[in-house]
């Protein structure tokens, strides 16, 4: 029994670092986001996606 509680907690323990380490590796998105609300179909202004919200209350 003791066998098996200790391959679970194994177990778990690598897919934690696993779930970490793809997470860690994750890059945001905002360099590819603030181009895409700045072009000329979205027609955002500079400061509505550098201030974080469309200035509605």
């Amino acid at each position: 029994m003791q066998c098996y509680a200790t391959f679970s907690l194994t177990k778990w323990s690598v897919i934690f670092l696993c779930c970490f380490g793809f997470m860690a590796s994750i890059k945001p998105g905002e360099p590819f986001i603030t181009p895409y609300l700045l072009s000329p179909e979205k027609n955002f202004t500079r400061e509505q996606p550098e201030s974080g919200h469309n200035g509605h209350n």
